[in-house]
């Protein structure tokens, strides 16, 4: 399913940081690059998301 780790290691950077800008610096890659990264990462979870139940968090 997820075949690039780099991406999903942008993903949790971006939400920790809340920052494209940040964790581009932090991981040495541009802004495009990161934002490729989450693309990806979205492309092949989406499949995932759709057949998922919801789930309740309480």
């Amino acid at each position: 399913m997820i075949n690039h780790f780099g991406d999903l290691l942008a993903f949790v950077k971006v939400a920790d940081s809340q920052s494209f800008t940040q964790t581009a610096e932090r991981l040495g890659m541009s802004r495009s690059a990161v934002g490729k990264c989450i693309a990806r990462l979205e492309e092949n979870l989406a499949p995932v998301w759709c057949i998922a139940p919801p789930v309740l968090c309480v």
